[in-house]
């Protein structure tokens, strides 16, 4: 079996307490045709003093934070590897995470995107992220979240779906090269649908692989600046429903998408006290969507083309794969 250079791309911000755990996981995998690309995000805690006593990776030092999609954005221009995977400072992967993912790729030169299975890093019998699902609020939801997991659900198999989670996932150089990458201008909240969005329109197929698992703790980073985090999770969801969202759909679905607001501005302003955050995303998500308009045409233009393979995973939710 061929085994291509794998470049792990970790993007850490002020990850003191966990990078080190993190790192190491990724120095145990069994495949050992990897570099490990650890992009820091200007941290000012003691992140790069732990960074620098690490054997074997490449450091690269932001002055700036580049966010989400900036930071891996730069991880990828450095990356060797015919395939890169992104990975949230806040995950372990077990041992043998990429050893069904990497024979997969070199089979079925169709797929782009591959991501696994994700489970709670504090309660490893409860999902954290399988895959993502189209909901009629027109955004990813990610399929049984906190679900107690059950090994027969999909026996093993890989899947073809629409999204999978951002934290821990691996795609072809090939597709980064050609997309361009994480949109930037989304900065952080997102992005990964973005990508997985505009590469099932350019026909490339992402798959949920159950048997690759990694343990995630689960936005560690952005809790410590929630009303930042609000922020962009909120502009962020109105500019990819304008940008990938027919409007008959939203017509269709227009009684789910106002629920969803409802309870989004319930939860930011009563629990989290940050509506001032969440009126602001609003504000500028909507104020900014004529400078979508070209992309939505073209996205519009590549979804009726796709439409009735767009359908069937949206409302099956994964099919699989051939």
């Amino acid at each position: 079996m061929s085994t291509p250079l794998v470049s792990l791309i970790v993007l850490n911000w002020n990850g003191e307490s966990i990078i080190e755990e993190c790192i190491e996981s990724l120095q145990k995998l069994h495949y050992k045709n990897i570099e490990i690309i650890v992009v820091d995000n200007a941290s000012s805690d003691r992140s790069l003093a732990i960074l620098d006593s690490i054997k074997n990776i490449m450091v690269i030092k932001n002055k700036t934070n580049a966010g989400y999609a900036g930071g891996n954005n730069i991880g990828f221009s450095f990356a060797k590897g015919t395939y890169v995977a992104t990975i949230n400072n806040d995950i372990v992967v077990e041992p043998s995470w990429l050893d069904p993912i990497i024979p997969l790729f070199e089979i079925n030169p169709a797929i782009g995107i591959i991501g696994g299975r994700q489970m709670n890093y504090f309660d490893r019998s409860k999902i954290d992220a399988l895959y993502s699902f189209l909901h009629h609020s027109m955004i990813f939801f990610q399929e049984a979240f906190r679900d107690t997991y059950n090994p027969d659900q999909f026996g093993g198999n890989p899947l073809q779906v629409l999204s999978v989670s951002g934290a821990a996932t691996i795609y072809r150089k090939q597709l980064i090269d050609e997309l361009g990458g994480f949109d930037e201008s989304l900065y952080a909240y997102h992005e990964e649908s973005d990508l997985c969005m505009r590469a099932f329109l350019t026909n490339w197929k992402c798959v949920f692989v159950p048997t690759a698992v990694a343990y995630h703790r689960r936005s560690v980073s952005f809790n410590r600046i929630k009303p930042t985090m609000i922020y962009y999770q909120t502009r962020n969801r109105v500019w990819f429903i304008y940008k990938y969202s027919t409007l008959g759909a939203i017509l269709k679905n227009l009684f789910w998408l106002l629920v969803t607001e409802l309870r989004i501005f319930r939860v930011f302003t009563f629990r989290d006290r940050a509506f001032f955050s969440y009126a602001r995303g609003l504000w500028d998500g909507f104020f900014a969507l004529p400078r979508f308009r070209a992309v939505r045409k073209e996205n519009m233009r590549r979804l009726l083309s796709k439409k009735d393979d767009f359908n069937i995973l949206v409302q099956r939710r994964y099919l699989p794969l051939e």
